[in-house]
């Protein structure tokens, strides 16, 4: 692919899993740390609802600049966890609650095709990752498995969360390189290929689920499969 420099990557469910049974997992244990009388089902089936509308609400699609005022997962999670303890009736500790959910995205293996790809595409191009997640988790993940990759801008880092302009802005800035000669590899069609594409990049759709392109969106410049076939797009 010419005059291509860089490639960046979304992170969860791109480089790593973020499935929910993870999720489910972190929510029993949750239940038995603080011994609440609910099921780790019903916990996170009612928590999950409020984090949608959390997620929902964070940017303003029609005017990106006119979004709310900033917050971390963290901060929003133990609001989300507050609401959602008072709307159950259960007396329990969000900062505990939530500070599990953050070890845990911590603590994600990554896709078995991460660390080849990545190797092999450092050798090219200057790598990058833009990821809507709190530094106290992606910062230690990609410091723990050595990604090789040039800048980290984290949404936290950012002040904004993708599709909002600024988050793609910050990381070309300090990656030294132009919308037109990079690359954004995400598996989120709003955030990453709406939010790319409306930044100017070239953008990689990563379906590892096979699903159907369902949505009035623009389409993605590429869609792949796994990321192994990404090493042959950029060949």
């Amino acid at each position: 692919m010419e005059n291509i420099k860089s490639v960046i990557f979304d992170m969860y469910e791109t480089l790593f899993p973020n499935s929910s049974e993870s999720w489910l997992e972190v929510f029993t244990s949750i239940v038995a740390t603080q011994r609440l009388a609910i099921s780790s089902d019903k916990l996170w089936a009612v928590w999950k609802g409020k984090d949608k509308v959390f997620r929902q609400q964070r940017i303003n699609l029609q005017n990106p600049f006119e979004s709310p005022p900033f917050r971390t997962y963290f901060m929003a999670w133990k609001d989300t966890f507050a609401n959602t303890f008072s709307e159950l009736g259960l007396v329990g500790d969000v900062e505990q609650a939530a500070s599990q959910c953050i070890e845990r995205m911590a603590e994600k293996p990554p896709f078995d095709d991460t660390l080849s790809t990545l190797t092999i595409l450092a050798n090219e191009f200057d790598l990058g990752i833009l990821s809507n997640a709190d530094n106290a988790y992606a910062l230690p993940l990609i410091e723990k498995y050595a990604l090789p990759v040039k800048c980290v801008v984290t949404s936290e880092i950012a002040k904004a969360y993708k599709p909002h302009p600024d988050a793609f802005k910050i990381i070309l800035e300090r990656m030294e390189v132009s919308s037109h000669q990079s690359l954004y590899v995400g598996d989120n069609p709003l955030d990453d290929i709406w939010g790319g594409a409306m930044a100017g990049l070239t953008t990689v759709w990563l379906n590892r689920h096979h699903v159907k392109w369902e949505n009035v969106l623009p389409k993605p410049s590429y869609e792949i499969h796994n990321l192994d076939q990404l090493v042959t797009i950029l060949s």
